[in-house]
């Protein structure tokens, strides 16, 4: 038997440079093509969140109206800086050791700025900002939300059955 050996390099099979980058074009354009649709699903995602904290605080006020009577009313009073709707219905959404702090037979600027700037999250629509970035600037500092009370020049605002049961609970 006769051996023969091949002196010389042995070809291996590999990709050449302009394999390689062909291969790294397709996928960049890929992956271009696929984050509009990932950003797409998460604003979906996002707006569903937004109506889920709309349903939540609308079964809070009709649980509130279940439990006092009324509708929640804009502000406790009408004299003075009250505190709003936002507050009491906080025992409704599942908030009940943040409402602890608040005290509603005192103004809003009477609360320390640890109670009056602590954010709460369904209060917040996640497709326009996040929780951690929204209190105001004014005196007294406080929360936002991007939700809001609507309410007429009726008994219901600051004077009304509500504000009466909540005083005569107090």
């Amino acid at each position: 038997m006769r051996r023969t050996v091949r002196l010389g390099r042995s070809r291996q099979a590999a990709f050449t440079l302009v394999e390689l980058l062909v291969v790294i074009a397709i996928i960049g354009v890929l992956v271009a093509l696929l984050l509009p649709a990932i950003q797409s699903a998460r604003e979906a995602s996002r707006r569903t969140q937004c109506a889920n904290h709309l349903k939540q605080l609308g079964l809070a006020a009709q649980n509130f109206h279940d439990v006092k009577g009324a509708l929640p009313p804009q502000r406790l009073a009408n004299n003075g800086n009250w505190l709003t709707w936002a507050v009491v219905m906080l025992p409704f959404i599942e908030q009940q050791n943040y409402y602890q702090l608040w005290n509603e037979s005192r103004p809003y600027d009477w609360h320390p700025e640890s109670t009056t700037r602590r954010s709460v999250p369904t209060y917040f629509c996640p497709s326009r900002r996040r929780p951690n970035d929204a209190f105001s600037v004014e005196t007294p500092s406080g929360g936002l939300s991007d939700y809001a009370a609507c309410a007429g020049p009726g008994t219901q605002d600051g004077g009304g059955p509500m504000a009466r049961s909540t005083a005569a609970e107090r």
